[in-house]
């Protein structure tokens, strides 16, 4: 990695006199073994700025905007003046650590600088600087992670389970249970009314179990209730739930779009069956979002049964 960073000609000598408008400056902000924000964001003179977050940030992706050119102007002065030319290369990082990389261009000239972040005391104290300036002018700050985000990824960053249940009702609704952990490894429990009745266990990708614990926090940080129940009988009930750090969270329907539920968490629980693959071993597919009536009685088709 410090290879691709740093392996370029590196300008020597005086600052180059070039015109604000040449300058292209960036600053990458690499992961570590946690929570680190992990993200690279680049100032050009003209006053674009590109950020490109990656991970535990509150915006993964790319965003373009501008800040006015006198920041650019200002940002370029600091540089000469932490006399960046003279600070190494590479000051090396040990495992695990998150890494800092500025890279700066101006016209025909090219000066890069990679580091441990924060403050180690074999880096010029310019070096750290500048990193806070480039983030300052870049006003990277609005995409800092609130103490609750940051909570939020460091569970996502652990161990989690999410699992989805539906049980019997007066009729023929599957009874089965499916769940996913971090690793995006599945295990379906088919009970009753279902194709396949007994344990099923295989491997989805990593990324989409983790997308399934995103969704179930935001419906969480949406206020949505812990249990909504209709008082009528008969009905199957839908249970989502996430475990992380010894504590279990879980959204009980029952009926519950009768009494007000929002339509997105019958969203998740067909989410979750979709990107589980639990539809496979059910007879078709009875579940939609509900739109005033909901019907859980088809007649079940073949059934293999595992003992």
């Amino acid at each position: 990695m410090f290879a691709l960073l740093c392996g370029c000609t590196q300008a020597t000598g005086p600052w180059p006199d070039v015109a604000p408008e040449q300058y292209r400056i960036s600053l990458s902000r690499n992961g570590c073994l946690g929570t680190c924000p992990d993200y690279k964001v680049t100032i050009e003179g003209n006053g674009r700025v590109t950020f490109v977050g990656r991970e535990f940030v509150n915006f993964v992706g790319t965003r373009i905007y501008t800040v006015p050119k006198a920041e650019v102007s200002a940002l370029i002065r600091d540089i000469k003046r932490y006399d960046i030319l003279k600070a190494e290369d590479n000051y090396g990082a040990p495992v695990d650590a998150p890494v800092c990389a500025i890279n700066i261009d101006a016209g025909a000239h090219r000066k890069d600088v990679l580091s441990v972040c924060g403050n180690p005391p074999d880096v010029p104290s310019g070096v750290i600087k500048l990193q806070a300036r480039i983030d300052e002018a870049a006003r990277t700050a609005q995409f800092n992670l609130t103490p609750h985000l940051m909570e939020q990824a460091k569970l996502l960053a652990g161990r989690f389970v999410i699992k989805l249940e539906r049980t019997e009702c007066y009729g023929t609704c599957p009874s089965y249970s499916v769940s996913v952990n971090q690793d995006g490894d599945v295990e379906f429990i088919g009970k009753k009314y279902v194709k396949f009745i007994g344990t099923k266990r295989y491997t989805i990708q990593k990324n989409d179990s983790v997308a399934l614990a995103r969704d179930f926090m935001r419906l969480r940080d949406e206020g949505v209730k812990k249990e909504y129940f209709n008082q009528v009988t008969d009905m199957p009930t839908y249970r989502i739930s996430m475990s992380a750090n010894n504590v279990t969270h879980t959204i009980v329907d029952y009926d519950g779009y009768q009494v007000g539920m929002p339509t997105s968490v019958s969203e998740l629980q067909i989410r979750i069956d979709d990107v589980t693959r639990s539809v496979q071993f059910l007879n078709g597919r009875p579940f939609e979002v509900p739109t005033g009536q909901r019907c859980c009685s088809r007649q079940p088709m073949d059934v293999t049964v595992v003992k």
